[in-house]
C-alpha cells in the first residue's frame, strides 16, 4: 500500500485571499461611496429643516416683531424650508446644513430667503463663509432683496466673496459691474466712488460686449482718468437717453479723439443716427491749452535751467567789469591827488596823526 504524504497549506495562504479582498473593497468603496439610503436621506433632511424652523424661531423670540407662523408663511412654509434643505444637504453636506441653521438663528428670514434665490447653493455659502463678520448681514440681505437676485447670485457663484463685498459696499451696483466685467469690474468697485460706479454700470452690459482690445482700452481710460472719463458718460446719458454709447463707432471716436473726450467734447448724433464728436462752446480754448501745456511743459522743463545759469553767468561777468571799471576809476582819482593827499590815503588809519584844525583848513 502506498502512501501519499499530503502537503500542507501554511495558514497565510489561506488568510490572504480574504485580506486582499477586504482591502479591495474598502478601496473601492473610498473611490465611490454609496449614497446613503432613501430612508437616512428623508431623517436627515427632515432634521435640517426641523433645525432651519428652529433657528428661525430662536430668531424671532430674541428680536421680537412678525409671529414665526407669518414668517414662514411667506418664505413658502415648511415644505419650502424643507427643499432648500434637501437642496443644501444634497450640494454642501451635512456641514452646509448647519451653516444655514446657524445663518438662520443670527440673521432671521434673510438667510433663508438669500439660498432660496440661488440656483446652487453651495458657492453662495462658500462666499458667506469668505466674508469677514461685519459683511454677512448685509450680504445676505442683498441677496434677499436684490432686485436681480439671479444677476446677483450668478456673479456671486462665478467670483464669490469679491462680488458680495462689491455690492455691500455699492448696494445695486457692485454685482451688475463685476457680473458684467468680472474682474475688471472687481477693481472698478474697488477705485471708484458709488456716484462715480453708477455712470459706468449704466455701460457696464455694452462696454463688456465689445472686442478684447477695444474693452480694455475703454476701461484704461476710466481707470486712468476717472473723474473726466466719469463726467463724460454722465453728460451723454443726461443728453442721449436711451442711446448707447459703446457702439463700433462711437467706442472708435472714444479711443481716436481720447484727448478731446476727456477734455469736455461731447458726441452727438446726425439724422441718420451716426455718431460726430463736436468741441463745447470754450472747449477750443481749454484743448489748445492742454495742448500747450503738453508741447511747452518738457520745452520748459530744459529750457529755464539753461537760461538760469546764463543768465547768472552773464551777471557774474556784467559785475565784474563794474568791479573793475569802478577800482580803474578810483586809481584814477587817487593819481590826480595831491601827493600830500596820497600819502594821507596810503596811511593806515590807526596810525595816522591826529588832524588838527589848521590841517583840515589846509585840507
Amino acid at each position: 500500500m502506498t502512501m501519499h504524504r499530503i502537503q500542507q497549506i501554511p495558514p497565510v495562504a489561506i488568510v490572504s485571499p480574504w485580506i486582499l479582498s477586504i482591502y479591495l473593497v474598502a478601496a473601492w468603496t473610498n473611490l465611490f461611496p454609496l449614497p446613503l439610503p432613501l430612508a437616512a436621506q428623508g431623517t436627515l433632511v427632515r432634521e435640517g429643516g426641523e433645525a432651519v424652523v428652529r433657528s428661525l424661531g430662536s430668531y424671532f423670540s430674541r428680536n421680537g416683531g412678525r409671529q414665526l407662523t407669518e414668517e414662514l408663511a411667506e418664505l413658502g412654509g415648511d415644505v419650502a424650508v424643507g427643499n432648500l434643505a434637501r437642496k443644501v444637504l444634497t450640494e454642501s453636506g451635512e456641514q452646509g446644513v448647519e451653516q444655514l441653521a446657524t445663518l438662520a438663528g443670527k440673521f432671521g428670514p434673510d438667510a433663508v430667503r438669500a439660498l432660496q434665490q440661488a440656483d446652487s447653493v453651495a458657492p453662495v455659502l462658500k462666499a458667506i463663509s469668505d466674508l469677514p463678520d461685519a459683511m454677512v448681514g448685509p450680504a445676505l440681505r442683498r441677496l434677499a432683496s436684490a432686485s436681480a437676485p439671479k444677476e446677483l447670485t450668478e456673479a456671486v457663484s462665478r467670483y464669490g466673496a469679491s462680488a458680495l463685498r462689491a455690492e455691500v459696499v455699492h448696494p445695486g451696483m457692485g454685482g451688475k459691474l463685476v457680473g458684467s466685467l468680472g474682474n475688471d469690474g472687481i477693481l472698478l468697485t474697488e477705485k471708484l466712488s458709488s456716484e462715480q460706479l453708477l455712470q459706468v454700470a449704466r455701460h457696464a452690459d455694452d462696454i463688456a460686449k465689445l472686442p478684447t482690445a477695444q474693452r480694455e482700452s475703454v476701461l484704461q481710460m476710466i481707470r486712468s482718468d476717472t473723474k473726466a472719463m466719469v463726467s463724460f458718460l454722465g453728460r451723454f446719458v443726461e443728453k442721449n437717453p436711451g442711446t448707447t454709447l459703446f457702439t463700433a463707432a462711437g467706442t472708435g471716436i472714444i479711443l481716436s479723439e481720447s484727448e478731446r473726450i476727456l477734455g469736455g467734447d461731447e458726441i452727438v448724433f446726425d439724422k441718420d443716427g451716426m455718431p460726430h464728436l463736436v468741441s463745447k462752446p470754450g472747449t477750443v480754448g481749454r484743448t489748445v491749452d492742454q495742448v500747450s501745456d503738453r508741447l511747452m511743459t518738457p520745452i520748459l522743463n530744459w529750457l529755464l535751467p539753461i537760461i538760469a545759469v546764463a543768465f547768472s553767468i552773464f551777471l557774474a561777468i556784467r559785475l565784474w567789469f563794474v568791479y573793475q571799471a569802478s577800482l580803474m576809476q578810483h586809481r584814477r582819482r587817487d593819481r590826480n591827488r595831491p601827493p600830500a593827499v596820497q600819502a594821507k590815503h596810503l596811511v593806515p588809519p590807526d596810525r595816522a596823526a591826529p588832524v588838527t584844525k589848521a590841517t583840515a583848513d589846509s585840507d
